[in-house]
């Protein structure tokens, strides 16, 4: 049973906005692409796992903070016997490991990511420990990409390769799955801890004055430049409601601009003009969040 389902982070989600408004420097170029692979890689894990139909308990992108320790776990399983904690990669190219470092091929040295797994697999344990789960749990280092190559890793180590992972989804078909409320209370647990935001989020310098404005496509994220009365289209062939477009972009600018006050002039401006009608976004705004304020004062908030 999927109880908490995967969505793109904040941090992903504000780094593609700023990706497509505005000229980013080489190193925030790399980190937002870092960003989007990883991200798919963790989609590509997912359609391997939904071939399951046991029962368990699945939870996505879990954050927590145990003592002042910040950890997030791509994916946690609960089993009836244990639980499982697998940390996704989507590696491309060759690498190799000497000691307890790991390397490209061209000797660039990158995080170990075994002692990431193994971090969270520490927290994670003295947090279960914390509120009765004494559940043994096993961590799972998954490599998703088929052009993953590792060289030189020790044997007994929980890596999963590309050309383990039909074997490792078998093993987890097999295994006993029988969940009680012990193990629902457990997940609910992990899920009031959730931290559904990340205190500590990296930014690029940027300005309201120097991004572009307009909507952009949320399937090939070029901007639209053609609209009808109720809908967008996009030149891949992808429309999209005028309704769904603008709420689509009053939550980016509410992302990037917290602390700006959202009025109709304001997101008529953000969506680059083309929506054509200021009235189209004030309906838009009235029907979707709440007005706050009066006057020259009032703005749109989110719904409570």
């Amino acid at each position: 049973m999927l109880l908490k389902s995967r969505k793109e982070s904040e941090n992903l989600l504000l780094y593609r906005s700023l990706f497509l408004r505005m000229s980013l420097c080489e190193k925030d170029v790399s980190h937002y692409q870092r960003l989007e692979k990883g991200y798919a890689g963790e989609l590509l894990f997912d359609q391997y796992v939904s071939s399951l139909t046991n029962e368990f308990l699945l939870l996505n992108d879990v954050l927590l903070d145990f003592g002042n320790n910040l950890f997030q776990m791509d994916s946690l399983a609960i089993f009836q016997e244990s639980v499982l904690l697998f940390e996704i990669k989507n590696f491309e190219g060759d690498f190799y490991v000497k000691g307890d470092r790991w390397y490209t091929l061209s000797d660039k040295e990158i995080k170990n990511p075994l002692e990431q797994l193994q971090r969270s697999e520490s927290l994670l344990r003295r947090f279960l420990q914390e509120h009765g789960c004494m559940l043994p749990i096993e961590p799972f280092l998954v490599f998703v990409n088929p052009e993953f190559t590792l060289y030189q890793a020790p044997m007994k180590t929980p890596i999963i390769y590309p050309t383990q992972i039909q074997r490792l989804l078998r093993t987890l078909a097999n295994k006993p799955t029988k969940t009680t409320h012990l193990h629902e209370k457990m997940a609910n647990k992990l899920l009031t801890h959730h931290l559904s935001t990340s205190p500590i989020i990296r930014k690029p310098d940027y300005s309201y004055e120097i991004l572009q404005k307009g909507i952009y496509c949320s399937h090939c994220y070029t901007f639209f430049k053609e609209a009808t009365e109720t809908r967008l289209v996009c030149s891949c062939g992808t429309t999209e409601s005028i309704d769904d477009a603008i709420v689509r972009s009053v939550y980016e600018f509410m992302l990037l601009f917290p602390d700006r006050l959202v009025t109709t002039n304001v997101i008529y401006e953000w969506c680059g003009g083309v929506v054509k009608s200021k009235k189209t976004v004030r309906r838009v705004l009235s029907s979707h969040f709440a007005l706050k304020g009066h006057s020259r004062k009032a703005h749109f908030v989110l719904k409570s």
